[in-house]
């Protein structure tokens, strides 16, 4: 499928591509002996990251949950702090700072979560860890920063270290992968509209593993990359939203075997995959360009450290 960027008119009578805007962040994360509470901003615009010191998370945890309303306000939720944790922290895109959101603290002290999100209006966390894997599925409203158990959205199965991916403004958002006792290739549907979740079985990882990391387009394809089968894999698939299905994308293959990597997308441009863990902590950045099919890894947005654990989300993207 031909997938065209966005223009916009410029000069007299011109059209030009529109330029790249907003960033990503990823934060928390595990270091070689310690946890970190570090955040790392990426600027899409120049494929440069550094460390951004006031959006740290408040509280020290690796494994957190993100979702982003793509415009205002990203959160940080749960994760694994020694105990798991339920802290919430939110993000002010404006001002790239970072402070408690009490309200929006999960009901359950869980790691490992998956988020989505609707890209206005509500955010997902799903499945994880809090001592035994995790089918239930809680709801963030953005406008009042509260979260609340929606049962309705429960996943088909209860697994950490799966990955969630959103279809930007068309309805939906997909949980994969994970371990549930074994390593699952299952996915899960989410319908915003109704709340619900259901397994959408054609829409499977192509292999078993957890793990995993998606990222998202916004419209067209949502990408599910590397993960850990019993050794890391670079494996990359693509869920093609019109029609529910999955299939390996090798070109977009992650730059080296890796799991646990953050994933933040910047609109319908570009992917990107960071820091993770392949036998030891990593800082590398690898992007990918949705108009292609094709990662590379991009070495001047690496992380500020290596670390493994962390988690992204992007202020421009869901």
């Amino acid at each position: 499928m031909l997938k065209l960027n966005t223009l916009s008119g410029f000069g007299s009578g011109g059209v030009g591509v529109a330029a790249i805007t907003g960033n990503g962040y990823w934060g928390g994360g595990y270091l070689v002996a310690s946890r970190t509470a570090g955040t790392d901003k990426l600027t899409f615009a120049t494929d440069t990251t550094a460390a951004a010191t006031d959006a740290s998370l408040t509280v020290v945890r690796s494994a957190v949950g993100s979702v982003s309303d793509a415009s205002t306000n990203g959160y940080f939720v749960g994760g694994y702090s020694g105990p798991w944790a339920a802290t919430a922290d939110k993000l002010v895109f404006a001002t790239d700072t970072t402070a408690a959101a009490t309200d929006a603290d999960l009901t359950t002290p869980t790691s490992t979560p998956a988020g989505v999100s609707d890209g206005s209006t509500n955010g997902y966390v799903a499945g994880g860890s809090s001592g035994a894997n995790v089918v239930i599925a809680e709801k963030l409203v953005f406008a009042t920063d509260t979260m609340s158990l929606e049962a309705s959205a429960n996943l088909s199965e209860a697994r950490q270290g799966l990955s969630g991916c959103s279809d930007g403004t068309g309805g939906n958002g997909y949980f994969a992968g994970g371990h549930s006792g074994a390593v699952s290739a299952t996915a899960d549907k989410l319908v915003y509209a109704t709340d619900t979740t259901a397994a959408a079985t054609d829409a499977d990882l192509s292999q078993a593993r957890s793990v995993v990391t998606g990222i998202s387009d916004g419209s067209v394809k949502g990408y599910f990359g590397g993960g850990y089968t019993g050794p890391y894999v670079a494996t990359t698939d693509g869920i093609t939203f019109s029609t529910d299905t999955t299939a390996a994308v090798t070109d977009a293959n992650l730059s080296g075997v890796k799991g646990t990597t953050g994933g933040a997308s910047q609109g319908s441009t570009n992917g990107y995959w960071g820091g993770g863990y392949s036998g030891a902590r990593l800082d590398i950045m690898d992007k990918l360009v949705y108009s292609t099919e094709t990662t590379a890894a991009q070495t001047s947005a690496n992380l500020s450290v290596a670390k493994w654990d962390t988690s992204a989300l992007s202020s421009v993207a869901v």
